[in-house]
């Protein structure tokens, strides 16, 4: 049984998101499904599990190149600055 403890962006929150009640911006989760996890890392909420360890960073999709060689979509890179 794994528990992880959240905490808010605001230290002052008491309610509840994602089905996990917070008070003064800590919330205690016991086994939580994995995109519940994920939810609180992508918005920013510090996500640790109790014992010390940090829960794992949630999973982001790959940039992977179109077939066609473009870059994919959203890469930073481009060819206008190669004074093309």
């Amino acid at each position: 049984m794994a528990t992880y403890t959240i905490t808010a962006q605001n230290g002052e929150y008491s309610g509840e998101v994602a089905g996990i009640s917070f008070s003064r911006g800590v919330g205690e989760a016991v086994d939580p499904a994995p995109n519940v996890l994920a939810y609180f890392a992508r918005h920013g909420y510090e996500v640790a599990r109790k014992g010390g360890r940090k829960a794992a960073p949630a999973k982001t999709e790959a940039k992977t190149p179109a077939k066609d060689g473009a870059p994919p979509k959203g890469d930073d890179s481009s060819d206008s600055d190669k004074g093309e």
